[in-house]
């Protein structure tokens, strides 16, 4: 069970991350077309989020898709930059803290997935344990 609520927090972390980051490119560029794939993103986060709190299933295969595919597309971009010289954020206003949340979000998604994938929170799930104190 506390496998589940620590991955929420770390779900929500990266929501907050997302938001940041969102908010410092938008104010640098006053381009608002990326705004509709942050509302979704952070509303899926969230949802998730919510959805592990309350030990629900169906959060329980949300927070294992959507952690572990953002940390796999995550760790290729890393990738990706690591080869090509981290090229692509030369156009970027501020690389360092694209960098940044790069780290954040990969580290806070991966450590969610495994988390999720842990024998405890796979049980409390199946059981439809909903103790709050455990």
């Amino acid at each position: 069970m506390r496998g589940l609520r620590i991955a929420a927090l770390l779900i929500l972390a990266y929501a907050v991350a997302l938001a940041v980051n969102a908010g410092i490119y938008v104010s640098w560029s006053a381009d608002f077309r990326e705004l509709p794939r942050l509302i979704i993103r952070l509303g899926g986060a969230m949802l998730v989020a919510y959805g592990l709190w309350t030990s629900a299933r169906w959060a329980w295969w949300g927070g294992v898709i959507f952690s572990g595919l953002l940390t796999a597309l995550g760790v290729l971009l890393v990738y990706t930059g690591v080869a090509t010289g981290f090229a692509f954020l030369a156009r970027r206003p501020y690389p360092a803290v694209d960098v940044l949340f790069f780290a954040v979000s990969v580290t806070t998604l991966a450590a969610a997935f495994v988390l999720l994938l842990l024998p405890s929170s796979r049980q409390a799930v199946a059981t439809g344990r909903r103790d709050w104190r455990a």
